[in-house]
């Protein structure tokens, strides 16, 4: 929910004008939560394996089987808002690829399983633990105006959120 309440202060100031992109989507669960609740233009969910779902429910909401690693940055609508929640390692990283070179607007990151950590960040992951470390590398990784905070309403230990801001 941390990850939908952030894609809601982003949305409803300008209802119907962002289409939500939900990379490494599983279920599709914070893509459908966002889809029923708040006033997008659509939510396109991709997960490299297909979940047998009624998502035509959904208004708004597809779900495409597609690998992430094939995905260019003309897949995304320009001012769009691509979500990662959970990607594990390197999938962090690929999604602010596709972020920093996309039309996309904005990011909303929370990483899960750490990726290998550069050298200059280990004295980090030393005193305040790898995963604060690792998601610290990924937020310089961003284009734009960054933030890492730690919702601690989340259960995880991985319950750091990044969000990053194109400037236009």
């Amino acid at each position: 929910m941390s990850v939908v309440v952030r894609v809601r202060n982003l949305v409803l100031p300008e209802p119907g004008r962002y289409t939500v992109y939900d990379i490494c989507a599983g279920n599709g669960l914070t893509g459908i939560i966002i889809a029923f609740l708040l006033p997008v233009k659509s939510v396109i969910a991709v997960d490299i394996r297909r979940r047998d779902r009624p998502w035509e429910l959904a208004r708004g909401f597809s779900y495409q089987e597609r690998d992430l690693r094939e995905l260019t940055p003309a897949f995304f609508e320009k001012d769009s808002i691509i979500v990662g929640v959970h990607a594990c390692g390197i999938l962090s990283q690929k999604i602010i690829e596709l972020y920093n070179t996309s039309r996309a607007k904005h990011l909303i990151l929370m990483p899960c399983c750490n990726g290998k950590i550069d050298g200059m960040l280990q004295f980090m992951g030393d005193t305040c633990g790898n995963y604060a470390a690792w998601s610290l590398q990924l937020g310089l990784l961003c284009k734009g105006k960054v933030r890492i905070k730690q919702d601690k309403k989340i259960i995880s230990p991985k319950n750091l959120v990044i969000t990053a801001h194109k400037e236009r």
